[in-house]
């Protein structure tokens, strides 16, 4: 077997992938390249099984098309043979898309420079939405308490609760189901501290209330005179994933205000 690489220039030449929806939704992608094998004979009979690996993870569920044409043969006489046939879309070792097919050369000399290939690969798992961004503070209010990737805050949808009825509490409940912690480690650049989230998983067409909170003890500080419970700006947003968008962005700035002089 021949292994080729889509990222390697000297293997493939001008690979494409593109990524995008259909009805359901469900995803699609599209790869296209021309792989260089550079395969000969020497008057025998010479047969070759060539692996492009695309170089993107396979779908949980999902089928495909593929073609493979030639691109580029030459032979030094009349007499020679070229054929190409058995062309699948499997997985390698490590779970990413490849293209294989069999590839035969017969002449004295033949060459099989290249073919191009066309690979459309649907999902049939449906999409869901995710909203990802960053909550970031100013390093004037604390930095974080605990070293590494400690989680520093909790966010997901939340509704809110104006008054307390029998038992009830005033203020935001988060749904659990797809509320998160940050794991990333915070960095810090230019007086700033950040850190990623990423919400997935999460139904289309549903308006969701995105609201950040900040854990108990992962920040040391805020230092005097700001007062000690934090607000974001803004505080929250609401957003609906559909068919046409179904990722959006959200930063969230988190503040502390200093008591009335």
């Amino acid at each position: 077997m021949k292994d080729l690489y889509a990222d390697n220039a000297n293997e493939v030449a001008s690979p494409k992938h593109l990524t995008f929806f259909v009805g359901g939704p469900l995803e699609m992608q599209i790869f296209s390249g021309i792989a260089i094998p550079n395969w000969d004979s020497q008057l025998d009979f010479d047969s070759e099984q060539v692996r492009v690996h695309l170089g993107v993870p396979a779908p949980e569920d999902w089928d495909y098309t593929a073609t493979i044409s030639l691109s580029s043969i030459s032979s030094s006489n009349n007499g020679f043979t070229f054929s190409m046939d058995n062309c699948i879309v499997d997985t390698d070792e490590i779970g990413n898309l490849t293209l294989s097919a069999n590839i035969t050369v017969q002449g004295e000399p033949a060459y099989l420079q290249s073919f191009s290939y066309h690979v459309e690969v649907l999902s049939n798992k449906k999409v869901h939405g995710s909203i990802f961004g960053t909550i970031r503070w100013s390093e004037a209010f604390g930095g974080p308490a605990a070293p590494g990737g400690a989680p520093m805050f909790s966010i997901g949808p939340a509704t809110f609760n104006p008054v307390s009825g029998l038992g009830g509490i005033v203020g935001w409940t988060w749904d659990p189901k797809f509320t998160v912690s940050t794991s990333t480690a915070p960095l810090n650049a230019n007086g700033e501290w950040t850190v990623p989230y990423n919400i997935i998983g999460l139904p289309l067409d549903v308006a969701f209330t995105i609201v950040p909170q900040l854990i108990a003890g992962a920040l040391d500080g805020p230092p005097f005179p700001y007062r000690g419970s934090p607000g974001f700006f803004p505080v929250s947003a609401l957003i609906t994933l559909t068919e046409a968008t179904p990722s959006a962005i959200q930063d969230f700035d988190m503040i502390f205000t200093m008591p009335p002089a």
